[in-house]
């Protein structure tokens, strides 16, 4: 449904591409050593958006993201281009839980308590105490939480290398024999 471009809008991922030279072209280098965690993130997420996918495994999908992207990326690609998959979701946002059909709740690897976020609150067990300590903790540490780094942390590295064209370097590589001692 979405080509590449598509895809990187979904991803809010067109900015540092469309700064780069070679846009989609671009070198990228061995694990991305050049990308920041958020471009890392995206990237990952853009390959996976563009196939067709009944069932999407994510893991924390925007723990690396400034709060605007992290919005973004929940709406436009998780809740909007893969809206007709069956999505499953690790996540340690409490704020996007009331948008998930079920939610499992996890300790020691066992499941605890498993239901929508109204019947799970509704219960008071331990996903209950959980989210309320969490909750509290969270908006006491910083009323708007967020993990990685900012949108304009990320600019301000993307335009580092806006004249690169490639995110790589060329690397020395010797080839030979190595001696014994």
């Amino acid at each position: 449904q979405h080509g590449s471009y598509g895809v990187l809008m979904l991803t809010a991922l067109e900015i540092g591409m469309r700064q780069l030279g070679l846009a989609l072209v671009t070198e990228i280098g061995e694990k991305g050593v050049d990308l920041s965690g958020g471009q890392k993130q995206r990237l990952s997420l853009a390959r996976a958006a563009l196939y067709s996918a009944q069932l999407v495994l994510l893991d924390d999908p925007v723990s690396a993201v400034d709060p605007e992207t992290e919005r973004f990326l929940w709406n436009s690609l998780i809740w909007g281009h893969w809206k007709n998959s069956t999505r499953i979701v690790v996540t340690h946002r409490l704020e996007a839980l009331s948008r998930f059909d079920r939610i499992i709740f996890f300790e020691n690897g066992r499941i605890v308590e498993a239901g929508t976020l109204t019947e799970m609150l509704d219960q008071k067990g331990r996903f209950a105490e959980f989210y309320s300590h969490r909750s509290k903790h969270t908006e006491e540490k910083n009323p708007t939480v967020s993990a990685g780094e900012s949108r304009d942390q990320e600019r301000e590295h993307e335009k580092k290398r806006e004249s690169l064209g490639r995110l790589t370097q060329d690397e020395d590589r010797v080839q030979g024999e190595v001696g014994a001692k």
